[in-house]
């Protein structure tokens, strides 16, 4: 990475108005000729482009209208005849600014006059409190998730990296948090998912490029871009740092920001092999999406977290602080058998049965209190309660011939159900059944029973009553319920 060039105050002061040309820079090394210096900014575009798209893909660009969002919709349009891409761009409007119109024609325009497609996106965020960046963030990556294409491009730079790094290091984060922003990542990892199940990317192919280069590129190719006055508001700890900490460090550590963000791809590597090796150690230690607590235990401490951590990321928890996870360790490592703790975690329940740890995403009544009526659907939604499939068949199952003698319905369980599973055996009740099964008492609220009429026909993970089990080549339905955290994980 190379040493970032600063722009002087009069950059950072600039009230938010169209802006045409370089603007003047502070430099501790000599300025670079305009050629030279545009060239690492179009060579690091390629390199991000052949590294993370294929060819025939589309690339959203997330356009601000700042400088930054300017260059690089300005060098993937330069480059994507020869990387045979496609490009679009899409302006979040916030609307927390009385010139968030005006930068909304301002992006309109400049797209027009490029041939470059474009749509605007109205979100809604509160303003006013001290959360206000991180809301527009969120609604930001929503509107990006919704609107985007299979790729979404990025502005971020070398220098937002620096400063990434520094608010992780302030807040006393770990190897995750001082990794800071990666060049290419799932969307989806951020918790924002695209309602057409489209697996979406994420790239910044400006990560390793200097606010100085950004602007040097812009004055050569003769852009025009609009500032943001509220870049300028220190009360958001992200301006503070950029106008009064960062300069402070560069004038008595050349190269500060070029350092800090070198650190960064450092902790990237670490963070990279603590994932593998905490998908190792879960993997070892899991069975059907649960982990034993015992064989986790044994890994020790550090170990033991970091495939918690993993085993909670898998199923799209934020990832919980340091001290969070030593907590949750202490009560799921309880040595006592008969222990059943539930910790509320962001998204959902990590609970313990059976020496068992399970992971639940947070939710109401799984099926609403009317029956749902099966008409052979092969694919059923149940709401919270997940999904239940039906494949017809041959042999084994539920026969379709004594199913269709009645109405099928899909209830929950409401308590007092009994089921025969052999012939030659009195009925059960279904509360043993599901105790010899293993199934921990939450998620036998959420299951669906299969019905015929009034009797009990089908429980998943137990199976189908013996009165309606087919016979070798009888004609069958095999269900399967899907819950609905497993939803969730399909593409």
């Amino acid at each position: 990475m190379r040493a970032g060039i600063w722009p002087s105050s009069a950059t950072t002061s600039a009230s938010r108005r169209v802006t045409s040309g370089s603007w003047p820079m502070a430099s501790t090394r000599k300025r670079r000729s305009a050629d030279w210096s545009v060239q690492p900014l179009e060579a690091s575009v390629a390199f991000c482009l052949s590294r993370h798209v294929r060819h025939g893909e589309t690339v959203t660009v997330g356009l601000s209208g700042g400088v930054d969002s300017v260059v690089l919709l300005d060098a993937l349009r330069r480059a994507s005849a020869s990387a045979r891409i496609g490009l679009r761009a899409v302006h979040v409007n916030h609307g927390l600014s009385k010139n968030a119109s005006a930068w909304q024609r301002f992006c309109r325009e400049h797209c027009r006059r490029r041939g470059i497609a474009f749509s605007a996106v109205r979100v809604e965020v509160a303003g006013g409190g001290r959360n206000v960046e991180a809301e527009a963030r969120a609604a930001r990556y929503r509107a990006l998730a919704q609107h985007g294409s299979e790729v979404i491009a990025l502005a971020h730079n070398e220098n937002d990296q620096a400063e990434t790094v520094l608010l992780h290091l302030l807040r006393g984060s770990g190897v995750q948090g001082l990794a800071g922003m990666p060049p290419e990542r799932p969307l989806d990892s951020l918790g924002h998912r695209d309602p057409a199940h489209r697996v979406q990317r994420l790239i910044r192919p400006l990560l390793e490029i200097s606010r100085g280069e950004i602007l040097a590129y812009a004055a050569r190719r003769r852009l025009r871009w609009i500032d943001d006055e509220s870049n300028r508001d220190e009360r958001f700890a992200r301006n503070f740092l950029r106008r009064r900490v960062l300069p402070l460090l560069e004038g008595r550590f050349g190269g500060c920001s070029a350092n800090l963000a070198r650190a960064a791809a450092h902790m990237q590597e670490a963070a990279s092999l603590l994932g593998e090796f905490g998908a190792m150690d879960c993997a070892a230690v899991s069975r059907d999406g649960r982990l034993h607590a015992l064989a986790l235990m044994t890994l020790g401490p550090a170990r033991a977290i970091n495939a918690l951590r993993v085993y909670l990321a898998g199923k799209g928890e934020p990832p919980p602080s340091s001290v969070r996870m030593k907590e949750l360790l202490r009560q799921l490592g309880s040595e006592r058998a008969d222990a059943q703790p539930e910790v509320e975690l962001a998204l959902g329940v990590l609970r313990r049965y059976r020496g068992w740890i399970e992971w639940q995403p947070r939710m109401a009544a799984p099926i609403e209190e009317r029956y749902l009526t099966w008409r052979g659907e092969r694919r059923l939604a149940l709401g919270q309660g997940g999904v239940l499939i039906a494949v017809r068949t041959r042999g084994g199952g539920v026969s379709a011939a004594r199913l269709g003698a009645g109405e099928v319905t899909i209830r929950r369980r409401r308590g007092g159900e009994r089921m025969r599973l052999e012939a030659a055996r009195p009925t059960r009740t279904l509360k043993n059944l599901l105790q010899e099964a293993g199934i921990a008492p939450w998620q036998r609220a959420r299951m669906p029973l299969v019905f015929c009429g009034e009797q009990l026909v089908w429980v998943p993970l137990v199976g189908e009553a013996s009165e309606f089990r087919a016979g070798p080549r009888e004609s069958a339905w095999r269900f399967e319920w899907i819950a609905s955290e497993d939803v969730r994980a399909e593409p």
